[in-house]
């Protein structure tokens, strides 16, 4: 029994390590992109954050299905789909919390900080537990 508590507690550790570099090269990118595309102003603000969001969700899907949570099968039409639904539901959740958050006067770094923790968590778990179980 302790054996497998030791190997589950390793294998668990080693999966957040990569949805954390995952999720750390994904953001890199979209800052990265994003601030080229706003400087040199190839598109309005909103369309470029847009294409950036869109290329980016692409990379992190297919990053946690192959690396993170190595879901090698013929599910990814309808596990595209319900990461599709996850970055929307993360995205009102983000929205809701930022305005929220706002109308209490919270300073915008501890807002920052608070959806920057939460998102992700929400993140992992749908995606181990929904998207790619």
């Amino acid at each position: 029994m302790s054996f497998s508590l030791k190997l589950l507690s390793k294998s668990l550790l080693l999966e957040w390590i990569k949805f954390g570099f995952v999720g750390i090269f994904i953001t890199i990118f979209y800052s990265f992109s994003l601030f080229f595309l706003l400087e040199f102003n190839f598109f309005h603000h909103q369309v470029s954050n847009i294409i950036v969001l869109t290329c980016s969700s692409i990379m992190s899907f297919y990053g946690h299905k192959y690396i993170t949570f190595k879901s090698i099968n013929d599910k990814t039409s309808n596990q595209f789909k319900k990461f599709i639904f996850q970055v929307i539901i993360t995205f009102f959740v983000s929205s809701f919390m930022l305005g929220s958050l706002l109308d209490f006067g919270i300073p915008n770094y501890i807002i920052v900080a608070i959806i920057t923790f939460i998102i992700p968590v929400i993140n992992y778990i749908l995606m181990k537990f929904w998207i790619f179980r």
